[in-house]
């Protein structure tokens, strides 16, 4: 009983953890953009990190939300 309510809350804490991780990115990367199309090296790969690490973000996101149908 309140050994699973613990884990869902904390489960729900790590989820808009993820969430507002990947807002965060997101944000960044409409920022990186205008610079990338001007040709400036440096906010290119920023941008390509800021890719990897909300294409890992978006998958985890998905993952829980299939977890979450199936309970």
């Amino acid at each position: 009983g309140n050994q699973s309510g613990n884990n869902n809350n904390s489960n729900l804490r790590l989820n808009q953890t993820r969430y507002s991780q990947l807002m965060n990115i997101v944000d960044e990367m409409g920022r990186e953009i205008r610079n990338t199309y001007l040709g400036n090296k440096n906010s290119m790969e920023r941008l390509k990190r800021a890719i990897a690490s909300a294409r890992i973000l978006v998958k985890d996101c998905q993952l829980e939300c299939e977890r979450n149908l199936k309970q």
